[in-house]
């Protein structure tokens, strides 16, 4: 019980931020898996509220491009732009997330790795999972730390991993844009035209300084 509380306030937490910078930037395949079939998720659906994190004119330099296509979600190497096609069959569409944006065409659904939730993708250009294609784009993955998935790093980049510090992602991107309540997060950033894209590290769920979520959004 303890644990599913943890997970649930680090899912919240994590969430909180997308939902804002999907507004200022934005769920294939079926169960819909890397190819196709929908099992349900008995997890609550997550309470979206919007966070205000200033860009500053230091993460202009940020490489957002290099940083996704560095990332790996349960040993899969993101490619950007990120569409549902790049996942494996091992990756699935376990069930429609709290947030739909009908005027926007997008959705948001819980992903499951080998049966297990690893988090929530926001898919656009549908509005239903069985939309989901392979060539739909995902505009934002919020991953977080899940101890039921032992095979493989559930999140990877550049040798960080969820569990290590706030110093190894200093160490490794250098000082963040912007960083969340109680350094709750470390905000990476650029500006492309009207475009805000974002890579945040979370933290404090797992311990006070460790790494435990990953936000990217574009």
């Amino acid at each position: 019980m303890v644990f599913k509380e943890k997970k649930m306030k680090l899912y919240t937490a994590l969430f909180t931020a997308a939902i804002l910078l999907a507004s200022l930037a934005g769920c294939g395949k079926d169960t819909v898996s890397g190819s196709s079939s929908v099992t349900t998720n008995s997890t609550a659906a997550v309470t979206i509220t919007e966070t205000s994190a200033e860009p500053s004119s230091e993460t202009q330099e940020f490489d957002f491009e290099a940083a996704v296509n560095d990332t790996f979600i349960c040993g899969q190497r993101l490619t950007y732009p990120v569409k549902w096609g790049q996942f494996s069959d091992d990756f699935t569409v376990a069930a429609e997330g709290a947030f739909s944006d009908a005027e926007r065409n997008k959705i948001s659904c819980f992903v499951n790795y080998k049966g297990k939730e690893i988090g929530v993708f926001i898919f656009t250009g549908t509005t239903t999972i069985e939309g989901i294609t392979a060539d739909t784009a995902i505009s934002i993955i919020d991953v977080r730390a899940t101890p039921e998935i032992t095979d493989v790093p559930v999140y990877s980049f550049r040798g960080l991993e969820f569990h290590d510090k706030k110093e190894d992602v200093t160490g490794l991107l250098g000082e963040p844009g912007s960083i969340g309540p109680n350094g709750s997060s470390f905000l990476y950033d650029r500006i492309d035209g009207e475009r805000r894209k974002v890579y945040r590290f979370s933290f404090g769920t797992l311990g006070e300084d460790d790494f435990d979520g990953v936000n990217i959004v574009y």
